[in-house]
């Protein structure tokens, strides 16, 4: 199919190094856009602000090289889902 165009997510979220309890939060959105011989037609990428536990742990900065300086200024998830689904360009009222 000529027109379809295939979305690759990878998300990053909040982790520590033993069980805590503390839920994920997602910390970075990144995505391809490719078309359907597998071009790359553009690329997104969001660092998002963790909300429950704002500071990073030192484990979750050596897993995934993702820095406090990157998140605390960074959009709260509700603005980068927007963001990511402009860029993907699909609208609220299909979630």
């Amino acid at each position: 199919i000529k027109h379809m165009k295939y979305i690759i997510v990878d998300l990053e979220a909040t982790c520590w190094e033993k069980r805590t309890g503390k839920k994920n939060e997602i910390i970075e959105i990144g995505a391809v856009k490719l078309d359907h011989t597998g071009t790359t037609l553009s690329e997104f990428n969001t660092f998002v602000k963790p909300v429950q536990n704002p500071e990073l742990s030192e484990f979750c900065t050596k897993l995934t090289s993702i820095t406090q300086e990157q998140v605390t200024d960074a959009p709260k998830f509700p603005e980068a889902l927007h963001d990511f689904q402009s860029w993907v360009e699909i609208g609220y009222e299909r979630f």
